[in-house]
């Protein structure tokens, strides 16, 4: 597999509020349109779940992700409700 991938939960998109779970990525799709249930907030859009969809067949077909260089590099995917996946540097 070209990519270790460690999708691990749902945050709320909404900045004042700090709800997250942890759930497995088969479970994404139960919390699609779901509101949190500590500010009210849609958790997952019907958008992102496309997102994260596409990515997931893409690391499990073994597509070849990596950068130029060839350089293994961890990275965090973040949605934010709109259905673009926000890509930032793990500094881990």
């Amino acid at each position: 597999m070209c990519c270790d991938k460690a999708i691990s939960g749902i945050q709320c998109d909404n900045q004042e509020c700090d709800y997250s779970i942890e759930v497995p990525t088969f479970r994404f799709k139960e919390f699609v349109n779901r509101p949190c249930p500590k500010c009210g907030w849609v958790l997952l859009t019907n958008s992102d779940m496309i997102a994260w969809n596409i990515i997931e067949a893409a690391t499990e077909s073994n597509l070849n992700l990596r950068s130029d260089n060839d350089k293994e590099e961890n990275v965090i995917l973040r949605s934010n409700g709109s259905g673009d996946i926000i890509i930032e540097e793990d500094v881990e």
